[in-house]
């Protein structure tokens, strides 16, 4: 479709010379809109003669009226925005007043500005071609164009408006498997179990950005909500465990064009009391300020009296042999998650230290919704023992490696792992000298020069190939350095084997993290769970 529009002579402006420049009301927004969302184009050149503004054939877009009444204008698009409680009818009522005559011919105005909308999500091009009395700058060019035509080409990115359907919950069972599903729905009061979990699975229109949850009190698992923009779907796992009715709220966002969409379903969740044993639930964990908390599948109910001689905390050597008993000083809830009962001992722990915790079953403790919990007998404590080493390397799955040394490669690896998916695949070639990368640690490692440490990680020996000279891991701000310096022609093959190295360190700060293969030979070899942290030893 086409329209050639002339100006008058009195609408040039001859002191000046020609110049090319149109604006888009979204150009910000790199010229993306949402279905039938306003956007404006305006050429406010100098010295053009004449102007053709174009779509491909074929291309449904609504022209808009220039309406002078523009608090007019923006009361019919505002109230537009909320179709989803609008009729048919009543959308196309105001709709047509916002559309000229006929929808299927680009107008013939005397102003050089054009208003449409898209009835439907796509990419389309928006072309512009000017005539000039003389060849024209173009925006802010120095020189003149060698024509006095200029052709403008916009794309316009259209998509649907954000909105949340097909919302659904289903039951996650104890072992993992989905159970039943239901409809989410306003005041349904689905029922869920006390310390059940639910996943809710939705479609999303727009092609959202982001995602929220608002879980009203609910546990959101960590690691669960997925936003999938392309499929136009998410999920995320939702844990309940107090007996009460719960609201869930999803949110969708959208940068371009920025937008967001809420949707509420009011009172969608009752839990109801369990009928599953009230049990140790999960690892027991020593926190940073040495509290031992212990998780159950349940909210516990306050702590009525002194329920400490109900449970033991053992110690035990390395070798599992009892030590002694140590003293409780408390057991409280805990203040920030009630499925958790806190342990408070009148005696220092250490991180080396191997502790062990048991419950009689017989004190008078209860869940939230009336079950009691069972007994349990020697459940180990995994002690608090922060990584210095940041998640990415720990875990083998940063690609921020520098090669120093070039004798090798290396690739972050599904082939092998000893936790996670990934590790770090070397390849060292048989040439003399090492193969070496290394990382920042993404932030300066403060280090306590009065304490000792430990550097540990696990390795795996290709078996088909020749074993490597040595393997040195260590932190590397300037010289000396520290951490794990092994030679491997021992270390059985085909197998994780852990490496550890306990020394003090030499410097309070350091920046970067190496790893350095050494050998002659060609050799193969996978590294996961690096770990580096303070090394304590009880007294």
């Amino acid at each position: 479709m086409l329209i050639v529009m002339g100006c008058n002579d009195d609408d040039r402006n001859l002191t000046l010379p020609s110049h090319s420049i149109v604006e888009s009301s979204h150009q910000y927004a790199g010229n993306a809109v949402q279905v039938n969302q306003e956007i404006s184009f305006a050429d406010v050149s100098h010295g053009v003669v004449s102007r053709t503004w174009s779509l491909p054939d074929g291309v449904a877009a609504t022209i808009l009226k220039l309406d002078k009444d523009v608090s007019n204008r923006e009361a019919i698009r505002q109230a537009l925005s909320n179709r989803d409680n609008l009729t048919e009818e009543e959308i196309e009522n105001l709709e047509s007043q916002l559309r000229i005559g006929d929808e299927t011919l680009l107008p013939s105005f005397d102003e050089p500005i054009l208003k449409l909308s898209f009835p439907e999500a796509g990419i389309y091009e928006l072309t512009v071609i000017q005539e000039f009395e003389e060849n024209p700058f173009i925006r802010n060019e120095i020189e003149p164009t060698d024509s006095n035509i200029v052709e403008t080409v916009f794309i316009i990115t259209v998509s649907d408006p954000i909105r949340f359907t097909n919302v659904q919950g289903t039951f996650l069972n104890s072992d993992g498997s989905l159970g039943e599903t239901f409809n989410v729905t306003n005041n349904a009061l689905a029922q869920v179990e006390a310390g059940q979990t639910v996943r809710y699975t939705f479609d999303v229109s727009g092609a959202v950005d982001e995602i929220n949850i608002n879980a009203d009190g609910g546990i959101i698992v960590p690691g669960s909500l997925v936003n999938n923009p392309e499929l136009g779907n998410g999920m995320v796992d939702i844990k309940y465990n107090g007996l009460s009715n719960y609201d869930l709220t999803l949110t969708a966002y959208k940068i371009e064009p920025d937008s967001d969409r809420s949707i509420t379903f009011t009172n969608a969740i009752t839990v109801v009391p369990s009928s599953a044993p009230f049990i140790l639930t999960g690892a027991i964990i020593e926190q940073m300020d040495e509290r031992i908390s212990i998780p159950f599948n349940g909210e516990f109910a306050s702590i009525a009296g002194d329920v400490s001689t109900n449970f033991t905390v053992k110690l035990f050597d390395q070798a599992n042999t009892f030590v002694k008993n140590l003293n409780i000083a408390t057991i409280t809830n805990n203040a920030d998650n009630l499925t958790l009962l806190d342990i408070t001992l009148s005696e220092p722990i250490y991180s080396t230290d191997n502790i062990k915790v048991s419950y009689d079953g017989n004190a008078s403790l209860e869940s939230t919704d009336t079950r009691t919990p069972e007994a349990f007998t020697d459940q180990p404590v995994a002690m608090y023992a922060p990584n210095l080493a940041n998640n990415n390397i720990a875990d083998g799955v940063t690609t921020n490696w520098t090669i120093v040394d070039p004798n090798g490669a290396y690739e972050i690896s599904t082939e092998q792992a000893f936790t996670g998916d990934t590790s770090i695949k070397i390849t060292k070639n048989g040439e003399s000298g090492n193969f070496r990368i290394r990382t920042p640690f993404g932030a300066t490692v403060s280090i306590d020069l009065n304490k000792q440490y430990v550097t540990r990680a696990r390795v795996y020996i290709d078996p088909t190939v020749a074993t490597p000279g040595g393997l040195k891991i260590h932190s590397l701000g300037s010289a000396p350095w520290w951490g794990i310096n092994q030679n491997l022609s021992n270390i059985n093959k085909g197998e994780w084997v852990m490496l550890e190295r306990i020394i003090p360190f030499p410097k309070n700060s350091y920046t970067n993290f190496d790893i350095r293969v050494d050998g002659t030979s060609d050799t193969i070899i996978y590294i996961d769970d690096i770990y580096i942290g303070e090394y304590e030893v009880r007294p």
